[in-house]
């Protein structure tokens, strides 16, 4: 059985888009809009060396446009994402031995640690998260 070259473009292409739902990097888009560049080029009939180029001029295009983009964005978009959770409060119900705690926040379980001192059973206030770690600077009460 043999496969056209358009079909295996196509589910390059789809199988790309697959890996960057995964992934969470725009850069792949610019892959998968090649390889359906290179799946119109093989339905058009052009050469396989054709379909190559134009995969190729496509994808370095479409990361140089990823990047002008990303570059007007304002700096620092991510950090303020996570500067949302400074000043909220969790519960710290029990410690572990290692100093830190699991608390829920946001209706999932979070690893936190405080950020001088030890932590103790009470409300405490978030002063910034720590990769996927919160840090909790003062202790609200009971």
């Amino acid at each position: 059985m043999l496969v056209s070259g358009t079909v295996l473009w196509c589910v390059v292409a789809l199988l790309v888009v697959g890996v960057e739902m995964f992934a969470g990097t725009v850069y792949l888009l610019a892959v998968a809009a090649g390889a359906a560049v290179a799946a119109l080029l093989s339905f058009l009939d052009f050469s396989f060396s054709a379909e190559l180029f134009g995969c190729g001029v496509t994808t370095v295009l479409g990361a140089v446009a990823v990047r002008s983009i990303r570059r007007r964005m304002p700096e620092g978009e991510a950090e303020a994402i996570q500067k949302l959770d400074v000043g909220q409060r969790v519960f710290v119900e029990a410690v572990r031995r290692d100093g830190t705690s699991d608390v829920r926040y946001r209706g999932a379980p979070w690893r936190a640690r405080a950020e001088s001192g030890a932590l103790s059973r009470g409300t405490w206030t978030i002063v910034r998260v720590d990769g996927a770690e919160l840090v909790l600077g003062e202790r609200v009460s009971d």
